[in-house]
């Protein structure tokens, strides 16, 4: 730890590296020549000592640089006869034995400080912040992230307890939370802050943070310390608080609208209801007096259809604020469906001139567990598109088909079809097709969508098939009674 302690720091000058190895050759010179009495058979064991420091602080230059002066110097000084260069053989071996461990001494110190290098770049070049610590809490390393958010330097820092470089406190109690380092060195774990953590930097800076710590553990399994990586989620923090502002904003805005359509919706169905009922009063009157007019006959039938159309759309209306505001329920009870189908399809054939309606259903009883009104919605809603958007002189055949736990009720139309691309948002309120034909078309687009959500509220599905000139299939599947 405290090699990797001082090369993590930053490096030191060059004229300062030779410098130590040449002061540690000398001092090895000095050293030896007081005790040169008791080293006289090995006087090579401080001189290794001297590579060893030069190499460790700095590096395979400065190494080199000790073994070359401490092979001169040991030649002169201390091997006989004393103050020349001896080239006896025995003595060369002794030298070049000297120069080998010299060597592998040097590479080795080289090597880890290659490794401790790239260790600590890889540490100072990460975007998040990273603080490492020893066994006992005590800042060894940080990074420039770490030094920027926390306000302390590496140098300030290193030696000091963690908690007092990094101090957390909750988002919402200001309790203080305790640190990942600490929870580390007591559970030996992998820890991670839990939300709403913030830190206070040194010049009192609160920033929100998202981190987590680990222990360092050698080969061994020993624990060496704890490192803490962290980072700055003050503008996620920020932004997820006004997502959640202009949530609720909206939320608060969709109410509003509904409670104002429902509102609307109710008081417009008022005066409506009385509307079409004197219509209506006038319209069976003319039909059994038969002293009206053609044309007035005409104008009331059109005032009573055109009073049933914007009856309609209100009631569209109240049921998609009942579906949004979770207030549009079913009553449930044993149906035939086959029968309900059969009986909306009498009541529209005689509202056509010349359309037809076709229906194909088995005789046996269809049985499901549903709500006839709201059923009857959807499929007056369906066959009367069907209607709207078919070949005048076409029919529209509707065909039920029984499956083993579903009964569908397909609504064939041989008209304009759909554009492959609109059939997803066939179903999305507010919905209108692009088609000219369409668009000449009155409604608001919500029908189908209220179709969906009533099926949808039985546990069934409605889908639709349609090629262009062609015509549309719509098909509503409901689970059958067993």
């Amino acid at each position: 730890m405290r090699s990797w302690q001082t090369t993590i720091g930053t490096s030191p000058p060059a004229w300062m590296r030779y410098a130590v190895s040449v002061g540690s050759v000398v001092l090895a010179v000095i050293i030896s020549l007081v005790l040169y009495p008791y080293i006289e058979p090995n006087p090579f064991a401080l001189f290794i000592t001297a590579v060893a420091i030069s190499s460790w602080y700095g590096g395979l230059r400065p190494g080199l640089l000790a073994i070359l002066l401490s092979l001169v110097t040991i030649n002169y000084f201390f091997i006989a006869p004393l103050f020349t260069f001896s080239t006896a053989v025995s003595d060369v071996i002794r030298l070049t034995i000297f120069l080998i461990v010299a060597l592998l001494i040097s590479s080795l110190s080289e090597a880890r400080r290659i490794s401790e290098t790239r260790y600590a770049v890889t540490l100072a070049s990460l975007g998040d912040a990273v603080i490492t610590t020893d066994t006992a809490a005590r800042v060894v390393f940080m990074n420039a992230v770490a030094e920027a958010l926390t306000g302390w330097t590496l140098i300030e820092a290193r030696g000091k307890m963690i908690n007092e470089i990094v101090q957390l406190v909750h988002m919402d109690t200001r309790q203080k939370v305790e640190n990942p380092v600490d929870q580390v060195l007591r559970d030996g774990r992998v820890v991670e802050l839990a939300n709403h953590t913030i830190l206070i930097a040194r010049d009192g800076t609160e920033r929100a943070l998202d981190d987590s710590g680990a222990p360092i553990r050698n080969e061994a399994g020993k624990l060496l310390g704890v490192v803490l990586v962290f980072r700055d989620v003050t503008a996620r923090v920020q932004a997820e608080v006004e997502r959640e502002r202009l949530l609720q904003e909206a939320q608060a805005a969709v109410r509003m609208r509904e409670q104002f359509l429902s509102i609307a919706a109710h008081e417009l169905r008022t005066p409506l209801t009385s509307l079409l009922g004197n219509a209506q009063l006038m319209q069976r009157r003319a039909a059994r007096d038969g002293n009206m007019a053609e044309r007035e006959r005409r104008v009331i039938n059109v005032i009573v259809n055109q009073a049933r159309r914007l009856d309609n759309m209100i009631v569209a209306l109240l049921d998609v604020s009942r579906l949004e505001t979770g207030q549009l329920s079913i009553k449930c009870e044993h149906i035939d469906i086959g029968q309900l189908v059969q009986r909306i399809v009498d009541e529209i054939q005689p509202t056509l001139d010349q359309r037809l309606l076709e229906l194909i259903s088995p005789d046996t009883p269809l049985l499901i567990d549903g709500d006839a009104l709201r059923l009857e919605q959807v499929f007056q809603n369906l066959i009367q598109n069907a209607i709207k958007y078919s070949d005048p002189l076409a029919p529209v055949v509707i065909r039920t088909s029984e499956q083993a736990t579903t009964i569908c009720i397909h609504i064939e139309d041989q008209g304009i079809g759909i554009d492959p691309n609109e059939l997803p948002h066939l179903f999305q309120r507010f919905y209108r097709s692009d088609t000219s034909t369409v668009q000449q078309t009155a409604g608001l687009g919500i029908g189908l969508f209220v179709v969906q959500e009533i099926v949808k509220l039985h546990g069934g599905s409605v889908r639709v098939e349609s090629t262009l000139g062609v015509g549309s299939t719509f098909s509503v599947c409901l689970p059958r009674l067993p």
